[in-house]
């Protein structure tokens, strides 16, 4: 176990690594050289050998071969010119030799003018006068009995090499010459049967450099002096071995030269010294490529093993400064053993930086003491003996403990001991802070549990795991009275609760879960629950929240809402109802439009026939009388219009009849309408410009009907002598405004909602003896909601009313057909509710 710190001061064995690998590399590369070396050397010298030996071997061949055909010729230069044999005799004697001779092409006898006297075998290619030959004159000049070889001539299938041996006379005169023309392939085959595969070329050579027979075979070089004469002149020397450049075809090569035994002959075994190399160098560049890839492994090798070594050395290292910068203190210790083996206490080897701050003195107090004598509470809580089971059985320990001696500051510790060698690693934590968060949140969850109790429902803690399993962590005791369970039967199977759900419900209970923990918004829900076999409705609410390990929790609270569920039901059954009455109410009024209008259209039809005379004259009280029925009649008339109007709208049976139309037109249309009663009051009534506003799409009628509703308001709650205005305007947002403004005593705001609602009147009308139902202000309201607008009234007592009917964008057209809805969209936002400050002082 080494000190923390002192890494760098271990041996870098990764330069010896290095200086190893290139000395093993020249070591491998000095013996590659070497054997190289010895190789080449080898092939060398067996190349020297077998040309030396194959020198012998066809030199002793060439001469048994002439000396075969030198004792036939001799035989016939002897016994031929005393001889009675007649010519054909000894042709056909000559001929069973050609038999018998393969390496004989044929035989000629000439006689001493140079004529051919005897021919055996193929001859058409030699003359039949050979005194102009230089083998026949060289034995007519010289009376020598010796064998004569002439040079090669050509068969047209290869060349002869004519050997031939003088005839004397009796007197020793000259008789002529005996021929024998040696077969070129013979000496073709027997030479390419003795080649290497070296390209070995063998020649067979005249004494005096003339080259008789090759292989392989160059009929150009057959009959030339090839060699120089230094060579010529060693021709006839003993059995040799050089190296040289051949004359023959002026490549390097190993020569061995040899003399045919008793004849001008010698036979050359030439072996190419590059194409002999050749196989050498294959294998030296095999060599040479092994020799590579052994450096490339041997350096691989010893690069990878220092990369390792240097990854230890840095993981190491790395080990040692996360030790020693560890929040843990480790300790580590040897054992220490009497002279049994047994373990008697430890001996503390080294700690780090953490172990140190749990320790009362600096590191060197502590290091090199024995365990016991420096800290005696290891004894006492039974450490040692604990360490030593860890060395005995190498199966480690984990122990929470508190501390309270002198040497150490009181805390609680947890350590973990750990086999290392003949020792242990202690790793102690101080837990002191944990142990005060745990008791503080036991002390809160108690709170909590407390607090749970207390609360009417259950309070509980949902989790779902991301693949999809769900448990309740916490159920306060409220579930007992929920669902009948136990909270440790809730907590064990999460199910427990689900299969009490009403089966129509799980769908929507699982999807408004999902989407909460999909979107993390708090859950909402009300649910239905089997107990006690009935009925309960929950309500449940809870907040998700995202847990580290993608888990989402949920922290809420059930509640029995069957009481509420219950009222509200019986105030929907209750709202039903009211609304089936209503609706039976307007469907009634809506329905009886024809039986209400019909005979009153026949009343005020009547009256009026009767006011032209055509059912006689009348006299002024009838004429007074008929009068006040077609008042009261189309008084009526108009009333049930309303009252049925309102009716239909209610019940859903109002429809628009949309066109185009220009609101100016409108708004002059009624206008006319009431002047006459404005008249009658001595009311001014005013309008205002309405031609720059845009052309609208609507109910043409129902919107005048609107402005006719304001308008008579205005004029029957204006006194004599008051002023009446109607105007309009585009609102910066796109919105029409029609507005008809009066100066009569105003309302107060609870009046304003007394007057919007069907049938509301006011007092102070019925006071100054104008009548009305009440159904003008909300059927205009009405009217205008189908439109998608409104109805705004502001009033002040004693500054009159503003009534406003407002159109939206879109039932607006710009000037050049399009709808100024995009412009509205695009307008600056204004404040609807009241006119722009101009309408508002014009009116």
């Amino acid at each position: 176990m080494s000190r923390f710190g002192e890494a760098g001061g271990r041996p870098k064995p990764r330069r010896s690594l290095v200086l190893f690998g290139a000395v093993l590399c020249l070591l491998l590369a000095l013996l590659n050289v070497w054997d190289l070396a010895e190789s080449r050397r080898t092939v060398l010298d067996t190349a020297r050998d077998d040309a030396n030996d194959t020198v012998k071997l066809i030199a002793e061949h060439t001469a048994r071969s002439l000396d075969t055909v030198d004792i036939v010729l001799r035989s016939f230069a002897v016994t031929l010119p005393g001889s009675e044999t007649t010519p054909g005799d000894a042709r056909s004697r000559l001929e069973d030799l050609l038999v018998e001779l393969p390496q004989v092409r044929s035989f000629r006898v000439i006689d001493a003018e140079g004529a051919v006297k005897i021919a055996a075998g193929p001859t058409d290619y030699l003359p039949s006068q050979v005194s102009s030959f230089a083998y026949w004159r060289h034995h007519r000049e010289a009376p020598t009995r010796g064998l004569s070889i002439g040079a090669p001539r050509s068969t047209g299938e290869g060349w002869s090499i004519p050997v031939s041996r003088r005839i004397n006379l009796a007197n020793d005169g000259f008789g002529g010459i005996v021929v024998a023309n040696l077969d070129g392939r013979y000496f073709r085959d027997l030479y390419s049967r003795s080649s290497s595969l070296h390209t070995t070329a063998l020649g067979l050579w005249r004494s005096d450099g003339l080259l008789l027979a090759r292989f392989p075979v160059q009929e150009a070089q057959v009959g030339q002096t090839r060699l120089p004469d230094r060579d010529i002149a060693r021709l006839g020397e003993g059995p040799r071995v050089t190296e040289g450049l051949s004359p023959v075809d002026g490549r390097l090569r190993i020569v061995g030269i040899g003399p045919v035994t008793d004849l001008p002959l010698a036979v050359t075994v030439a072996i190419d010294r590059e194409a002999l190399l050749a196989d050498w160098r294959y294998g030296a560049w095999r060599s040479l490529l092994l020799m590579l890839i052994a450096f490339a492994v041997v350096f691989g090798g010893v690069w990878l093993l220092s990369v390792q070594i240097r990854r230890t050395q840095r993981a190491a290292a790395q080990r040692e400064a996360a030790v020693e910068g560890s929040l843990h203190g480790y300790y580590f210790l040897r054992s220490l053993r009497d002279k049994s083996g047994e373990i008697v206490d430890f001996l503390i080897v080294d700690m780090n930086r953490r172990a140190e701050q749990m320790m009362t003195k600096p590191r060197e107090h502590w290091i090199g003491r024995r365990l016991c004598e420096a800290v005696p509470l290891n004894r006492t809580h039974g450490l040692v003996e604990r360490y030593k089971q860890v060395v005995e059985t190498q199966q480690p320990f984990e122990l929470e403990f508190p501390l309270e001696a002198p040497e150490i500051k009181p805390k609680w510790m947890r350590i973990q001991a750990l086999p290392l060698e003949d020792g242990v690693v202690v790793a102690a934590r101080d837990i002191t802070d944990t142990k005060c968060e745990e008791l503080a949140r036991q002390l809160a969850e108690r709170r909590l549990s407390d607090i749970a109790e207390t609360v009417p429902g259950m309070v509980y803690q949902f989790v779902q795991q991301p693949q999809g399993k769900t448990a309740y962590t916490f159920v306060s005791s409220g579930v007992q009275d929920l669902y009948g369970l136990t909270p440790e039967e809730v907590e064990r199977d999460a199910l427990a609760l689900w299969n009490l759900v009403v089966p129509d419900d799980v769908p929507r209970l699982e999807r408004s879960l999902r989407q909460s923990a999909q979107t993390l918004t708090p859950w909402e829900c009300d649910y239905r629950i089997l107990r006690d076999g009935g009925v309960r409705w929950l309500r449940g609410r809870a907040r998700p929240h995202p847990r580290g390990d993608g888990a989402i929790v949920w922290n809420g609270v059930l509640i029995d809402v069957t009481d509420e569920r219950r009222l509200q039901e019986a105030a929907l059954e209750a709202r039903q109802e009211a609304e089936l009455a209503n609706r039976a109410k307007s469907d009634f009024l809506a329905n009886m439009s024809h039986e209400l209008r019909t005979p009153l259209n026949a009343v005020i039809g009547f009256s009026e026939a009767l006011q032209q005379g055509l059912g006689g004259e009348l006299n002024e009280r009838q004429d007074e009388y008929l009068g006040h029925i077609q008042l009261a009649g189309t008084h009526l008339l108009g009333i049930i219009g309303d009252l049925l109007d309102l009716a239909k709208i209610e019940a859903g049976q109002a429809e628009l009849k949309e066109t185009l139309f220009s609101i100016q037109e409108t708004a002059a249309s009624a206008a006319t309408l009431v002047s006459s009663r404005a008249a009658g009051k001595q009311l001014t009534l005013e309008m205002g410009d309405f031609a720059h506003l845009p052309t609208v799409r609507g109910d043409a009628r129902r919107i005048k009907q609107v402005l006719l509703n304001l308008l008579s308001n205005a004029v029957k709650f204006t006194p004599e002598g008051g002023r009446l205005r109607i105007g309009a305007e585009l609102q910066p947002d796109g919105w029409l405004r029609l507005c008809v403004g009066d100066s009569g005593p105003g309302m107060q705001p609870e009046e304003i909602e007394v007057a919007l609602r069907p049938f509301g009147q006011i007092r102070e009308s019925f006071v100054r003896g104008e009548g009305g139902t009440g159904l003008g202000l909300p059927l205009s309201q009405q009217l205008l909601e189908l439109h998608g607008g409104r109805l705004e009234i502001d009033s002040r007592p004693g500054e009159g009313t503003l009534a406003c009917a407002l159109l939206p964008p879109e039932r607006l057209l710009a000037r050049g057909g399009a709808s100024t809805d995009s412009s509205a969209a695009a307008a600056p936002s204004s404040d609807r509710r009241n006119p722009s400050p101009d309408l508002e002082a014009a009116i």
